[in-house]
């Protein structure tokens, strides 16, 4: 889908995403969890397994305090990836595109040496959000 390009070209450009994946306003993952190239996870693994395109995720805080609680955006504390096992933060915000409400989750590794050094691409959230809310 279009929503898969646009997080593949996301991650591209920035090391320390381990994922990044968007639910509908009812909290179902919409597309793929699309990780970054350098992330490393073990599919035969049965106990980090990422979420799929069709999981409900309408539990996690990252989804219902944006939903319920009218936040603007979501950070988690660090937590230990279900999808890698890897310790990270999930950022949310909700978006707009031809009028249906989604909530873009991103997941981002928690290593120090990884956050201090910014991606040479990054040019902020409002290039981002450009991308995802076209009419």
């Amino acid at each position: 889908s279009l929503f898969d390009e646009i997080l593949y070209n996301l991650i591209i450009n920035y090391e320390w995403i381990e994922c990044s994946y968007i639910l509908n306003e009812y909290g179902i993952q919409i597309t793929n969890t699309v990780f970054n190239k350098d992330t490393y996870y073990d599919s035969k693994n049965i106990f980090f397994v990422p979420a799929k395109k069709g999981d409900d995720l309408s539990s996690r805080n990252y989804f219902y305090t944006l939903i319920f609680c009218n936040s603007i955006y979501y950070v988690s504390e660090p937590y230990l990836s279900r999808a890698t096992g890897n310790k990270c933060i999930t950022i949310s915000t909700i978006f707009r595109n031809n009028d249906k409400k989604f909530i873009l989750c991103v997941d981002i590794i928690v290593d120090k040496t990884k956050l201090e050094q910014p991606s040479k691409n990054y040019n902020g959230p409002q290039n981002l959000e450009r991308r995802l809310s076209y009419n």
